[in-house]
């Protein structure tokens, strides 16, 4: 929500630009990520799930930026799908799964910090 208030704050032909600059990114990553997984995935056979999900995840990333999805992809595993799911109840520890961020507190490191006896 951040990014899509700040752009609203460009003129038009800037956003146009920014929206350009966006997808060409997008295409060169994306490109760069399926060579990347067919290099790892090819062999055991689960690269077309894996780009099916990079390709998914592209699109939810560009929607949050608040542009059109722009990547066709098949059905992403409902296992994975979820694994993304933040909303559901865990039923185990090691299910737990969070929604949301916490600030870190956080002290100046001291020399005391260093002393294990």
């Amino acid at each position: 929500m951040l990014a899509q208030q700040l752009i609203e704050n460009y003129p038009e032909d800037v956003r146009a630009e920014m929206e350009l600059f966006t997808y060409d990114l997008f295409d060169e990553l994306l490109e760069n990520e399926i060579e990347y997984t067919r290099e790892l995935y090819d062999r055991l056979g689960l690269s077309n799930d894996v780009i099916n999900f990079v390709k998914y995840n592209a699109n939810k990333a560009l929607n949050n930026l608040g542009y059109e999805a722009r990547y066709e992809h098949g059905e992403v595993n409902p296992i994975v799908i979820n694994g993304l799911d933040t909303k559901s109840k865990s039923h185990d520890f090691f299910s737990t799964k969070g929604n949301s961020y916490k600030k870190a507190i956080v002290e100046p490191i001291r020399d005391e910090d260093f002393i294990f006896d």
